[in-house]
């Protein structure tokens, strides 16, 4: 099953899980007719270079024109200042950029995390820097080169050398999360086959062209090598790149071996070796997070907010009751869950039949703010004698939850402590069920 997702924030779903080919064709042509935020972030980039280059050709103008001895210094010092103010601010529009890209990766790899089987996320775009302003950085340091006032800026500038590797540290995060929610991540630069005379074409000729397309395209191989996933960079067939994505999701071997006891939620790191092939390339998750039984019910249950899940052993179900008004901007919703008794593994305990359960709730509103998960325990005990006529009912588990006005969807969960089986379900509360409150209208 296959969804599209877009957003570079809080993911977006745009389709839910299906198998339908037309649907998910009909969601990616509107995500295309309404895409290009990076095509606005590379003409941003342009722009900055070509203004160091203008204020290259005023600062050369602004010396010849004046004779020799009386050439103004502050005014070359204040125009590269001012090139150099701006070289800056892109550097950091860029780095707010990437940022805010890998956080919606780690986002969205997180989300998948209680999606059962095999799990991959292809992401499209058109790089992510390894460092942040470079061409704009570089584009300056040529232009400083030898002008008369400008030594202090250009040995400042230098700096932008030392902040490579400085966003590795989210590149990290990325793989370190697809781990954690055992996600494949395939990449794809949209940018195609770029051709080597590209940069100069745009008025960049002071920019390495292999450099500049190094910079954006290392972070996407990054992150797909050591996810297990590949990459799919300059080429221009992308039917190509999909076929060995799907060659690559459906030929695999499945490797066991014993691990190591470490703490609660170890990070594994794993290397695999073939001996006397080196003619074959290996594709495989280079690290992985062992979950406990508690964090995979709690992943499966925040997937829910996200996902449409069918796994429901349990055979629980949700139900909202009618919500009270409590403070100016809060409701007080009543939320049931029912589970059947007759799938509870239930043991004598004196004069009952007894048993736990644990039972999750996370909420998200329509402006997508998410509420932490709560969780509690319950305690289920059927008298010995009512056991039998008990097993075709359910057992009621109530909690109140306090919400802000507006609709949600809400995910619930039960896992039973004995024999480790979950349910899950979730809740959609319309809008107009939590409208605002008296003493908020109108505000």
């Amino acid at each position: 099953r296959v969804a599209v997702v877009s957003g570079e924030g809080r993911p977006k779903i745009a389709r839910e899980l299906t198998e339908d080919r037309e649907e998910v064709a009909s969601a990616l042509q509107h995500l295309r007719d309404r895409s290009g935020g990076r095509s606005i972030a590379s003409s941003e980039r342009l722009r900055t270079i070509v203004n160091v280059q203008t204020t290259a050709q005023e600062v050369r103008a602004a010396g010849s024109s004046m004779r020799a001895g009386r050439r103004s210094d502050q005014r070359i010092a204040a125009l590269a200042q001012a090139a150099l103010n701006e070289v800056r601010a892109f550097e950091q529009t860029e780095r707010l950029a990437t940022r805010q890209a890998t956080h919606g990766l780690r986002a969205l790899v997180t989300s998948m995390s209680g999606l059962p089987g095999r799990k991959a996320l292809v992401y499209v775009s058109d790089g992510l820097p390894a460092t942040p302003g470079q061409a704009a950085y570089r584009a300056f340091e040529q232009f400083s080169r030898g002008v008369p006032g400008v030594g202090s800026q250009h040995n400042d500038v230098r700096m932008y050398r030392t902040a490579e590797g400085i966003e590795q540290d989210v590149f990290d995060e990325v793989v370190t999360s697809a781990a954690a929610a055992g996600v494949a991540v395939f990449t794809i630069d949209a940018r195609g086959l770029v051709a080597p005379g590209h940069a100069e074409s745009l008025g960049d000729p002071v920019e390495s062209w292999s450099e500049e397309v190094r910079n954006y395209q290392q972070p996407l191989e990054r992150i797909a090598a050591e996810t297990g996933g590949s990459a799919f960079v300059n080429g221009g067939d992308f039917d190509a790149g999909f076929d060995r994505f799907a060659r690559e999701l459906d030929s695999y071997y499945l490797v066991g071996y014993p691990l190591p006891v470490r703490g609660p939620e170890p990070l594994h790191t794993v290397e695999v070796r073939l001996v006397d092939r080196p003619d074959c390339h290996l594709s495989y998750r280079q690290r992985f997070v062992e979950r406990s039984l508690p964090a995979l019910v709690e992943d499966r249950v925040l997937a829910a907010l996200s996902f449409d899940l069918t796994e429901n052993r349990l055979g629980i179900s949700a139900s909202m009751g009618t919500p009270k008004e409590g403070t100016a901007k809060t409701w007080d919703l009543p939320v049931r869950i029912s589970v059947p008794i007759g799938r509870l593994a239930l043991l004598p305990e004196g004069d009952e039949m007894v048993g736990q359960v644990t039972a999750y709730y996370v909420t998200r509103g329509a402006d997508d703010r998410q509420s932490a998960l709560h969780h509690a325990d319950h305690r289920i005990a059927v008298p010995r004698g009512e056991y039998e006529s008990a097993r075709s009912k359910s057992w009621p588990i109530t909690a109140t939850l306090v919400v802000r006005p507006g609709g949600y969807r809400i995910a619930v969960g039960v896992r039973e402590q004995l024999t480790g089986l979950a349910g899950y379900a979730t809740l959609a509360v319309p809008a107009d069920a939590l409208p605002r409150g008296a003493g908020d209208r109108g505000r």
